[in-house]
């Protein structure tokens, strides 16, 4: 039994070899994705950071962490017996007030802060509030875009000078002649409506001088569905009230692979991750079956890597030059996360480490030009 195991890790270690160059060997309890240079690791409970060469930069000290995005990754921990959150940058030093009850990641230059109020709050990245304006709930934002919730009523809020009669401190809200539950997935001037009879998708009706919600024809029945995922390069996958799956295509109000699929992903860089008879594939723009369904679960292509699993296996895919994809590390991890700055985490042995892809770092990331136009 023992020869045995040591032929089967021979053989995993000469794949993992061949394939990609494992960079941090499997010795942490969990890990995330790296983000500027910094990756969460997790020892005894307590996560800290390391780079990409293994060094703990950020000793294990904290409670939770998200993943980090515009060079700001937010944590929780206790202190005076007090759970609260804050930013962190690329050296492990706490941006802003470090005071919050709960927080969001940052998109586009925002984030949005939970204060003691029990109110959430959007702040730039140095962390200053944007307005004085509290809410009870954000159900997301794209600049110059929120959702936002005031008392029992959701609304379409903007931030800076647009040239919109709506400020951040004054949103659009709106009714579907019914109570909205909640507004989520708010993502090219659309968003997801919950409602009592389902989920409706509205778009941002950009009206002289306001901001208006205006429904986005769907088939041109207005109907409601059973889930609607966030639009993605004009194209959002939509369950329909009688079970079936389709894209909704925001240019045209059609929808498109009606019936075809048991389930639909997001089209990312081209392709969808696709459910048909039990089993996941990828389909691209056209609808073309580019992999058959051979996969127990697929998801999303970011930055080129797909992750894919079949029993308790994890790999990836690539998408190649040609635009064709192939099965670019074998199925053989206990469990992974997405490729991030060249690098992604694998769990193997009950163990967290990290594999590279063989490509550089990705430059940090600038914070987006809206943050120029938000009023300081």
């Amino acid at each position: 039994m023992l020869r045995r195991l040591i032929i089967c890790l021979a053989v995993l270690w000469g794949v993992w070899a061949h394939a990609q160059e494992l960079v941090v060997e499997p010795q942490y309890d969990n890990a995330g994705t790296f983000h500027d240079g910094l990756a969460p690791v997790q020892l005894n409970g307590l996560w800290g950071f390391i780079d990409a060469k293994g060094r703990m930069v950020v000793e294990p000290q904290y409670e939770r962490v998200l993943s980090g995005s515009e060079g700001l990754r937010g944590v929780k921990f206790n202190e005076d017996g007090i759970n609260r959150w804050a930013f962190l940058d690329s050296k492990g030093q706490i941006i802003g007030d470090p005071n919050a009850r709960g927080l969001k990641r940052y998109k586009g230059g925002w984030a949005a802060y939970k204060y003691f109020d029990d109110l959430w709050y959007f702040i730039d990245t140095k962390g200053n509030r944007i307005s004085d304006m509290g809410w009870e709930d954000i159900g997301g934002w794209e600049p110059p875009f929120a959702a936002v919730k005031a008392g029992s009523q959701w609304g379409i809020a903007h931030i800076g000078d647009f040239g919109f009669a709506n400020p951040v401190d004054d949103p659009a809200f709106f009714t579907e002649g019914e109570a909205i539950q909640s507004i989520s997935g708010i993502s090219e001037e659309s968003f997801v409506v919950q409602t009592d009879r389902g989920v409706k998708l509205l778009q941002i009706g950009k009206l002289p001088y306001q901001v208006a919600a205006a429904v986005i024809p769907i088939a041109a029945d207005n109907a409601f569905h059973r889930r609607i995922k966030p639009m993605v390069n004009g194209l959002a996958p939509i369950q329909m009230s009688d079970g079936q799956w389709a894209m909704l295509h925001k240019r045209t109000g059609s929808l498109v692979f009606k019936g075809r699929f048991d389930e639909i992903r997001s089209m990312q860089e081209g392709f969808a991750a696709v459910k048909l008879d039990g089993l996941w594939g990828y389909i691209n723009r056209q609808g073309k079956m580019v992999v058959p369904p051979t996969y127990d679960r697929a998801f999303d292509f970011s930055g080129g890597y797909a992750t894919v699993r079949s029993g308790n296996l994890r790999g990836f895919l690539k998408i190649e030059d040609d635009l064709s994809i192939s099965e670019y590390i074998p199925l053989q991890f206990e469990d992974v996360f997405r490729f991030r700055d060249g690098l992604a985490p694998v769990k193997f042995n009950g163990k967290w480490g990290f594999i590279s892809n063989g490509e550089e770092a990705r430059p940090k990331l600038k914070q987006s030009p809206v943050k120029a136009l938000i009023p300081g």
